[in-house]
């Protein structure tokens, strides 16, 4: 082993540079965890007073399209997710556990809105007039 500084005195650190002495001497930082139970992704259709409208897209199930409409109340959405509320604005919803550092757990339900240009109407007619072109491509029709 080599000394860690010019005169020879002092620590000593192993060849790996030292690592196994820093996971010693530092100790890990518990961190709350967050265990899903059922997630969507989905973007805005219309909003009101009290609520907002969505398509949904089941990530838990694996699906590849939106099959799904919501009503969701506004007191899920943040107050500075509510700022990003448009429609057409992407979003991720998240129902699951949550188990604090001090090992508590609770159920939480989490919405947060992505920083992602929204869906406009046109985004989606385009869509659908891809959609129909593939299938008449395939013979679907």
């Amino acid at each position: 082993m080599q000394p860690t500084h010019s005169e020879g005195q002092g620590i000593r650190v192993p060849r790996n540079g030292g690592v196994d002495i820093l996971r010693r001497l530092v100790a890990p930082v518990p961190a709350a965890s967050l265990h899903a139970l059922q997630e969507w992704e989905g973007y805005v259709t219309d909003i009101g007073d009290e609520e907002f409208g969505a398509r949904l897209l089941d990530l838990t199930a694996g699906d590849a399209v939106e099959r799904e409409d919501a009503v969701i109340p506004l007191e899920e959405v943040s107050d500075e997710d509510r700022l990003k509320m448009k429609p057409g604005s992407i979003f991720r919803w998240v129902i699951g556990y949550e188990r604090s550092v001090g090992g508590t757990r609770r159920r939480v339900s989490q919405i947060v809105f992505l920083d992602l240009p929204a869906i406009t109407g046109r985004d989606l007619e385009r869509g659908r007039e891809w959609a129909d072109w593939l299938r008449a491509q395939w013979g679907l029709e």
